[in-house]
This record gives C-alpha cells, structure tokens and sequence, in this order.
C-alpha cells in the first residue's frame, strides 16, 4: 500500500490460481444429489412397502412420480400402514 494505491498481488494474474464462482459450486453439489425416483415400484415400495398390482400399475401411467406420490401418501393405506 502505498499512497493509498493498493498493489495487485503477485497471483492475481496467475492462470493457475482458480477460485470456483457460486455457479460452480452449485453446479459440483447438483452433481452429487441422485435424481428423484421414476420407477413406479420404487415409489409403492417406499410409501406402502409393498409392490404396486396390476390394476394400480396400469391406472399410473401417465401421471408424474410427483402426482403418484401424492395420491399414495393421501391414500387411506398410508394412512394406516403399520
């Protein structure tokens, strides 16, 4: 510091010294979180611990994991599962 004047660091124009920016960061966590179950007997298995039947796996498709899992937690088996 001289004369109020800072003096750039010897490594501020060092290609080598790389600080990761927040975009990267989220970036490198993003990476490690599993994406979110799809498989409809991984979802029955979850929430009722048991395996979707026929009638109840053709009366899903078409609908999003977020939807069957609402209607699964909603659902009076949830509500008294053991």
């Amino acid at each position: 510091d001289w004369l109020g004047v800072t003096q750039p660091s010897s490594s501020a124009g060092d290609p080598f010294d790389w600080t990761p920016n927040t975009q990267t960061l989220i970036r490198e966590l993003a990476d490690e979180i599993p994406p979110p179950v799809r498989d409809l007997d991984s979802l029955f298995l979850a929430t009722l611990a048991r395996k979707p039947t026929k009638l109840e796996r053709d009366s899903a498709s078409g609908y999003s994991s977020r939807d069957i899992i609402f209607a699964l937690v909603h659902g009076s088996e949830f509500m008294t599962n053991d």
